[in-house]
């Protein structure tokens, strides 16, 4: 059986309708990621042995949507398990982890993968050394898929050799040597530029679309 969690029928990007009820919009109909198509074709809703890391700031941990599912979580700036809570403006990892993960359990929204892990990082860095740690504790504890978003287009942010090694170790070693999957935003910058850590040929560059399968403004473009 399929969930029947109470907002999946308005997560138009699991299966879109051609409408949002809740606000009475009209979408174009089959203008989505292909989400339930993807659980029938596999007869589940994904599988407990996966686990998805997410690098971001701002995770409540306490919420129903992660319950039970949480594994090795990490504050880079103080080399604790246990992350900050309560920082102003820091509320962003919460929904980006439930839009991948969020529980099967008849309440709310739910994830695109329920039944995975979830190792939290906090909080981004753009500091090559706090990169490595973001990255090596992913890999080394069993990250399948790290997804970051967020990033910077500044050039005095570049990667250097440095950095693109360890990116590209965590590509290529990771997932005991069958390499992690590594998505990035491209920025929502609105301009012709992609995120500077999403411009490795490892990194899969992430931008939007909407409800009518067009290209919003303030997602970044770019060749990735």
């Amino acid at each position: 059986a399929f969930p029947i969690d109470q907002l999946l029928k308005d997560q138009w990007q699991f299966e879109n309708t051609g409408s949002i009820s809740f606000t009475r919009k009209k979408t174009k109909a089959g203008a989505d990621a292909k989400i339930k198509k993807a659980w029938e074709f596999m007869g589940n809703t994904g599988s407990s042995d996966i686990r998805i890391a997410l690098i971001d700031s701002g995770f409540d941990l306490q919420h129903g949507d992660f319950r039970g599912k949480v594994v090795a979580p990490y504050d880079i700036s103080t080399g604790s398990s246990r992350l900050r809570t309560g920082i102003p403006m820091e509320t962003h990892g919460t929904p980006c982890a439930s839009i991948a993960l969020a529980n099967a359990d008849a309440s709310g929204l739910i994830g695109v993968a329920p039944k995975a892990h979830f190792i939290p990082v906090q909080k981004p860095s753009f500091a090559a050394n706090d990169l490595k740690k973001m990255i090596q504790h992913c890999v080394n504890n069993g990250a399948d898929i790290i997804s970051a978003s967020w990033g910077t287009i500044d050039p005095n942010f570049h990667l250097n050799d440095y950095k693109k090694s360890i990116i590209k170790w965590a590509a290529t070693k990771g997932r005991n040597g069958k390499g992690c999957i590594i998505l990035f935003a491209a920025g929502n910058e609105g301009v012709n530029k992609i995120n500077n850590f999403a411009l490795m040929p490892e990194v899969i560059a992430i931008g939007a679309t909407d409800s009518n399968d067009e290209h919003p403004s303030y997602s970044n473009t770019g060749r990735e």
